[in-house]
């Protein structure tokens, strides 16, 4: 029997030895051939979703500009330090924000994000009730995961608000892979697309036998902490990650539904979505790609949610830095969504008009995340926008008080400092003069900044805006040319101004070419054909014209400018009952209208 156990442990020890052999073996290997450059994992599976955040994560790191900055969470995976119950405590008003890197905070610590500042002011005014505001986001979420999100874990809080943020990359990121419709149909005719969708669902990301393995393995303590220190470990988790993440293949989607068909932006779709047998009620004209489509979907869902679990909701657009410094034209996005119950809290009117008038830097340099001033700034704007749309009650308060101000800067603390001694900080204060209309200070500002940085895309794009707005169309040319060699992401937008620099000039020939190589990198960009139609008019070319505005006018039906022109160029064609049909959409969108009114008398007088 003495034996037996003796060679039981033997066989133990050299089975032990012989796996931390292999262990050590791979190590080597791994360190040899694979090297990993191991960076702490903020995100483990959960709820239904790949990346949630992980339970009880600290980790501390540098940002962009050198700054040192800590991210912890609680055993709940919420990004806050102490430990909070899903029950909600007595005489308590419980906010939970959702959201992606701009709600999580990134380059940020818990205490510079904008939900903690939020339930720092709403806490220092509130007289009976104590707010408790959660913050939910995770950088790289997309509206599938606030959904799964909300669904699984977040009405476990028993919110009595939701704010779910949405950014520019919103719509882009959003994938059709998980929608399942139990029938979707489309038919096609030569004037209009009809697309039906019964029923759609959202599905989770893998089966919850998936998820439980995956996250049991990767949640366990010793091997994450493990895998931050053995190469061969963080390759596992890494690929584990990778693995598990992809999307599921699809198999009758949407995107589908729309390639099979030969859908494409330039058809008229109607579209009709029904939910147990209710129509989901919808601005059409608003809705032109399938993204507007699933969002829409999504929007339902947590409207239903919300009405379900008795809730209030707030939809609000975080302000995008190129649109604050006026890099692109905020009129080209929707400040409402297609579903008419769901407008948006659009702050970007305020958060502009405090950036213009004051030196704070309120984003990273080069970055769409808020720095700790802009956190501030957007929660007491946030707040203000919530109490006047009555969804909580508390006291206005003024961000251009000199001791709010005096506050919002101050919350950069090194920050402030590390960007004002950058390159970059000119370039900030440029656009700022230039917002300001304050040109001629704006130039000289930016002269010293390409002075540093003379091949910064963007420096010569907003030098080329500036000299385009001075109307000195040769100055424009040359520093817009120039741009667009560093700069192909604003590539559209560039040569979009370069043609009419073009055009002011007269250069009616080099201005349709570029307009042209616009429309072969964005052909879905209503603008363009809006622009190169109204060359084609001044230049007496009036059926191009029209054939352009048509394109248009597909793209953004409630352009009434576009509808009057086209009214116009068919009258110069003699084609009277098209040109009626265009200034009739004219006061329709605009009833007050005098010019399409007076064509209307004149040609239903005749």
């Amino acid at each position: 029997m003495e034996l037996t156990v003796n060679n039981f442990l033997k066989k133990t020890a050299f089975t032990i030895l012989g796996i931390i052999l292999s262990l050590a073996f791979l190590e080597v290997f791994v360190r040899s051939f694979f090297y990993q450059n191991i960076t702490p994992s903020l995100t483990a599976p959960g709820f239904g979703i790949p990346s949630a955040m992980r339970p009880n994560f600290k980790s501390e790191a540098l940002n962009s500009v050198g700054v040192k900055y800590k991210i912890q969470t609680n055993n709940n995976r919420i990004r806050r330090s102490g430990p909070i119950g899903y029950k909600k405590p007595p005489n308590t008003f419980r906010i939970l924000c959702i959201g992606d890197s701009m709600t999580f905070g990134l380059s940020i610590s818990n205490n510079e994000t904008y939900s903690y500042y939020l339930e720092e002011i709403l806490n220092k005014n509130a007289e009976e009730v104590k707010f408790e505001v959660l913050n939910a986001g995770v950088t790289g979420w997309e509206p599938v995961d606030y959904f799964l999100y909300l669904k699984n874990e977040g009405i476990k809080y028993s919110p009595d608000l939701v704010i779910v943020g949405i950014d520019a990359s919103d719509m882009v990121n959003l994938k059709s892979n998980f929608f399942e419709f139990e029938k979707l149909s489309a038919k096609k005719s030569p004037d209009v697309v009809n697309i039906s969708l019964i029923n759609p669902n959202i599905k989770p990301y893998f089966d919850q036998v998936t998820e439980t393995i995956r996250e049991g393995i990767l949640t366990l303590p010793f091997f994450l902490q493990i895998s931050e220190v053995s190469q061969f470990l963080n390759l596992v988790r890494k690929n584990l990650s990778i693995d598990f993440t992809q999307p599921p293949k699809p198999t009758d989607s949407l995107t589908k539904l729309v390639s099979s068909k030969a859908i494409n932006s330039k058809d008229i779709v109607n579209w009709d979505i029904a939910i147990d047998s209710e129509r989901l009620e919808f601005d059409q004209s608003s809705l032109s790609e399938t993204q507007d489509i699933l969002f829409a979907i999504i929007q339902n869902k947590i409207k239903n949610l919300a009405k379900e679990k008795n809730f209030k909701l707030a939809w609000v657009k975080m302000p995008y830095a190129p649109e604050v410094f006026g890099t692109i034209d905020p009129k080209k996005d929707k400040d409402k969504s297609p579903l008419p119950s769901s407008k948006f809290i659009n702050l970007l009117k305020e958060f502009k008009a405090f950036s213009g008038k004051n030196p704070i830097p309120l984003y990273f340099p080069h970055d769409i995340h808020f720095t700790p001033s802009g956190n501030r700034l957007f929660a007491y704007l946030l707040l203000n926008s919530l109490i006047e749309s009555k969804k909580i009650d508390g006291k206005y308060l003024d961000v251009n008080t000199p001791t709010i101000i005096q506050e919002i800067e101050k919350s950069n603390g090194e920050i402030e400092e590390k960007i004002k001694q950058l390159p970059v900080w000119n370039l900030i204060l440029a656009k700022k003069y230039k917002s300001l209309h304050q040109l001629a200070r704006a130039t000289e500002t930016l002269k010293l900044y390409l002075e540093q940085k003379p091949n910064s895309g963007e420096g010569l794009f907003q030098m080329g805006l500036i000299y385009y707005d001075l109307k000195q169309w040769d100055q424009a040319l040359k520093y817009l040319s120039r741009a667009f060699k560093f700069n192909k992401f604003w590539g559209p937008e560039i040569l979009n101004l370069q043609a009419k620099s073009y055009y002011r000039k007269g250069d009616l020939l080099n201005a349709e070419k570029l307009w042209y190589q616009a429309i072969n990198l964005t052909p879905n960009n209503s603008k363009l054909y809006r622009n190169l139609g109204s060359l084609y008019f001044d230049n007496e070319r009036y059926k191009q014209a029209v054939e352009q505005y048509n394109i248009s006018l597909r793209l953004n039906p409630n352009e009434y400018k576009v509808y009057l022109v086209s009214g116009l160029a068919y009258l110069k064609l003699q084609e009277h009952e098209k040109a009626i049909t265009m200034f009739q959409n004219v006061v329709r969108l605009q009833p007050n209208n005098a010019m399409a009114k007076g064509a209307l008398f004149q040609l239903t007088q005749k």
